[in-house]
């Protein structure tokens, strides 16, 4: 195939390259195997993130304690945050109603996506979401339709739309609910890594180390690579 970019590649001999190129994917990884998720309760009538964070385990109606049972939650008291393995993947859930104001403020404060469930029985208030934090990139927004359920996505306006996609005013029986919820928090969690403002955190860092282990191998007269 003709280099239509006009660029002179080189081969590196050395074997020890490749491993440290090996070494550096493993460390900067685009496999996303560890998603922290905030998850909140909002109650009727409540739209401001302050107003959601004060819920308690107590406040949540039948309808919410159904729905997080889904998510294997477990024990809503325990000090300890529940783990959900789907997909060879964990999803740690930092459930707000059963954490202080610190531990809110140091956990759901700096995830990237957030899943709320809404009681309302009206449409998402989304207008104060910016108010959650500027590391939140992603929200998912959960409410009761009977035992089934709607999914909202909102996202900031760096990010694109992600899979996966539904039409408009989806009804998720209880079965298939879960399924597209992990996925689609995880897709919005790997697409938020390579985009603006969260980029620079990501991106960089590995295009940095890539320069720099090049940098650590010189061309010799032999036509081998050495590393210095």
């Amino acid at each position: 195939m003709a280099n239509k970019y006009n660029v002179a590649f080189e081969r590196i001999a050395d074997p020890q390259f490749m491993r440290d190129v090996a070494d550096l994917e493993k460390k900067y990884t685009w496999v996303i195997d560890k998603i922290g998720v905030g998850v909140l309760y909002c109650k009727k009538g409540q739209s401001e993130p302050f107003e959601m964070f004060t819920n308690r385990v107590k406040d949540l109606t039948d309808d919410a304690v159904t729905f997080f049972s889904l998510l294997h939650l477990g024990e809503m008291e325990s000090d300890t945050y529940p783990h959900t393995f789907w997909e060879k993947r964990e999803y740690i859930w930092y459930f707000a109603p059963t954490m202080n104001q610190d531990t809110q403020r140091t956990y759901i404060g700096n995830v990237n996506v957030v899943l709320i469930f809404n009681d309302e029985g009206i449409p998402f208030d989304a207008k104060h979401i910016s108010k959650l934090g500027a590391m939140i990139q992603v929200v998912l927004v959960v409410q009761p339709h009977g035992s089934s359920y709607r999914v909202g996505c909102i996202h900031k306006k760096n990010l694109h739309d992600f899979t996966p996609y539904v039409l408009p005013n989806h009804i998720f029986s209880a079965e298939h609910v879960v399924p597209y919820i992990l996925a689609k928090l995880h897709n919005g969690q790997l697409h938020a890594h390579v985009r603006p403002p969260l980029d620079t955190l990501f991106i960089r860092p590995r295009a940095v180390a890539l320069e720099t282990l090049i940098e650590t191998y010189d061309k010799t007269t032999r036509g081998k690579w050495l590393k210095k």
